[in-house]
């Protein structure tokens, strides 16, 4: 079977699958790598970005997770190598390429960074052939594999040889592998068009939306992604799809299979006339409420567009109520720098709800500090979540500059760079005020420099709180064997810990906790400090607390501003920002303790008792927590250097 798909997808993908499984049971490994910053040849605008999107949202979809980035010859081999061995155990491979490619004497070379190529004769010794993966994958004998080369960029070499080209060329499948499906997101001798820089390219961008709608085939995946690219390029690339696969690949089967089980898959009359009740209110709470009962109804797309367009109920009203809060004659300590330069007005938008306690308080209160203090020059608009992008689509807005300030947490960027999770909040890591010494003295400078300024962003710490509970429980919890199978809620490093302790990880949003577990879809559920959490009454429907926090000992809240901007505000601005941001700090610290003390006597009146996680089961945890953090270590250079020198710190 082979057919030729027109539209533009981005630059060649080369793309191999074995289908004899379901999907649902397969285990998942990939290797994504992006070359940006090349020493010898031009540099590229989104490779690094790509390869960051595509790792994330493979690790969503249940994929074990290698990345590498701007890496040279010597670690492109040793990746190859350590994803042969990952995939020998599992039976999904994939391989995702973003970086020059470079097509000569009929075969397919990736260019590591550090590559010194003038002359065609300098490829095989300079570059990696594609060949390589195809190879490893045969060896590893997984039974389904995907690899895709966003690498058909126009030829870098100085001057051409005699049998370079634009683009990549088709290469055959080497014998051994079959059923197949060949994806090239360009035509032979065609070049893919780039994003902006720091954002996504045409084809990733479409791929990564793409691959958020569940149940969709390995072919609708793609059929759709071409779809996107063609209209964003005016059809300027044609991928071509040759294949022979039999059966279905389903990227995203935890979605297939909630959908498959929600209580309508819509298409009746009760779900047209739900829509038609909801379609012209503009209200997000409609639009969420028909999604929550027809996630895969009719008119589901539509109405998550909707949705994201919709401002939130009474914004305008919470405008004007939150320009006068948290600020106070007592709110700082310090007299603030004159900052000096052109008025700045900027809307801020915020990861956290401004009546969210502390978390989104002081992000108001930073805000409304800014305002007195340059009598209005300076005006951060305080945006409630979603307003103007996903909570966790904030660093990627900001990077390219549609957001020009943020108010969030690096907790949410794990999915562009694990190594992040060591300026948010880190398992077994310091108290609060061990954290935010650190980050003040150390940790930001560290953050910026091997990572944000690369990104094209500018991150300061901007408040630091205590220590979460450890979790609400139905049932109490005494020896490592009650964690067996307990489906709990909780995220990033510490879901991946309890996943190894034996627990069933769920990430379902803050505001269906309460329902979840009075439903019994969960046992067990994390989410912030004591004061917090029962602001929520989840001592209502789970009477087992324990406290204090293994996984969160303390969190850090960030702002981000686009680095272009950053560095398009003066250094008086610059600085009174810095300074209100420490002062942030501060206040946090204060805050978020008088309010713990003051949930002691709440406690009591409702008859809650903290205990402690029985020690057996705080061992295992930093067990798997040193492994783990090792790991990351090993494949992550800005975890590896954030955690070294933040234990050296403690």
């Amino acid at each position: 079977m082979r057919r030729q798909i027109r539209a533009g997808v981005g630059c060649l993908t080369l793309l191999l699958v074995l289908i004899h499984m379901p999907a649902e049971a397969a285990r998942r490994v990939a290797l994504v790598i992006g070359n940006d910053a090349y020493i010898d040849l031009p540099s590229l605008n989104n490779a690094g970005t790509d390869a960051r999107g595509v790792a994330a949202k493979l690790r969503q979809l249940g994929f074990d997770v290698i990345l590498k980035l701007d890496i040279g010859r010597r670690n492109f081999g040793r990746a190859i190598a350590e994803f042969e061995t990952k995939l020998g155990a599992a039976d999904v491979g994939l391989v995702f390429y973003a970086g020059h490619g470079i097509q000569a004497g009929g075969r397919n070379y990736l260019i590591p960074a550090n590559a010194r190529v003038e002359v065609e004769d300098d490829l095989p010794y300079e570059g990696v052939d594609s060949g390589h993966l195809l190879d490893a994958m045969k060896r590893a004998g997984s039974r389904l594999n995907i690899v895709i080369m966003d690498a058909c960029r126009d030829n870098p070499l100085p001057r051409r040889s005699r049998s370079t080209a634009r683009g990549l060329t088709v290469t055959a499948v080497p014998s051994g592998i079959k059923g197949t499906a060949i994806v090239y997101s360009a035509a032979p001798g065609q070049i893919a068009q780039d994003g902006p820089k720091g954002g996504h390219g045409v084809f990733t961008g479409a791929l990564l939306a793409v691959l958020d709608q569940p149940g969709l085939s390995l072919e609708q995946v793609f059929k759709e992604t071409a779809k996107r690219v063609s209209l964003a390029t005016n059809g300027k690339q044609d991928p071509w799809i040759n294949s022979s696969v039999k059966g279905d690949f389903i990227f995203n089967p935890g979605a297939a299979a909630m959908a498959a089980t929600a209580p309508s898959r819509g298409g009746g009359a009760a779900e047209l006339l739900f829509w038609k009740s909801v379609k012209d209110s503009g209200d997000r709470a409609a639009f969420q409420a028909y999604l929550d009962q027809y996630p895969t109804g009719t008119f589901a797309v539509l109405a998550r567009l909707k949705l994201e367009q919709a401002v939130p109920q009474k914004q305008e009203a919470q405008g004007k109520d939150i320009s006068s809060r948290y600020i106070s004659k007592e709110d700082s300590v310090r007299p603030f720098i004159r900052a000096q330069g052109p008025a700045v007005r900027w809307k801020m938008q915020s990861a956290f709800g401004s009546g969210l306690p502390i978390f989104g308080e002081i992000g108001v209160r930073f805000a409304n500090i800014l305002r007195a203090e340059t009598k209005g020059q300076i005006n951060f608009n305080f945006q409630e979540p979603g307003t103007m992008a996903p909570t966790l689509k904030i660093l990627d807005a900001v990077a390219n500059g549609s957001i020009k300030v943020a108010f969030t947490s690096a907790q949410y960027h794990v999915g562009q760079e694990t190594g992040l999770a060591v300026y948010g909040a880190l398992p077994f890591g310091p108290d609060a005020r061990t954290y935010a010494a650190w980050l003040e003295t150390t940790g930001d400078r560290l953050a910026n420099e091997d990572f944000f300024e690369a990104y094209g962003v500018h991150h300061m710490t901007c408040g630091v709180i205590g220590s979460e509970n450890a979790g609400w429980f139905k049932r109490p919890i005494s020896a490592l064997s009650d964690l067996s199978g307990l489906r709990m809620r909780i995220f990033g490093l510490p879901a991946e810990i309890m996943s190894r302790l034996g627990a069933e990880p769920k990430q379902i949003s803050h505001s269906k906790i309460y329902t979840a577990l009075q439903r019994g879809t969960i046992d067990a559920a994390e989410f912030s400090t004591p004061y917090i959490d029962t602001l929520l009454n989840l001592d209502q429907v789970a009477k087992f607390l324990y406290h204090p926090s293994w996984h969160q000992p303390s969190t850090a809240m960030e702002l981000l501003v686009n680095l272009r901007a950053w560095r398009g505000l003066s250094t008086s601005q610059q600085k009174l920002i810095q300074q209100v941001c420490a002062d942030n700090v501060r206040f946090a610290l204060a805050e978020d303790e008088r309010r713990q003390l003051k949930t002691l006597d709440l406690f009591r009146s409702r008859d809650i008792s903290p205990r402690p996680l029985p020690e057996s089961i705080i061992s295992a945890a930093r067990r798997e927590w040193q492994g783990l953090a090792s790991d990351e270590a090993r494949r992550s250079t800005v975890f590896g250097r954030a955690y070294k020198s933040l234990q050296s710190f403690r």
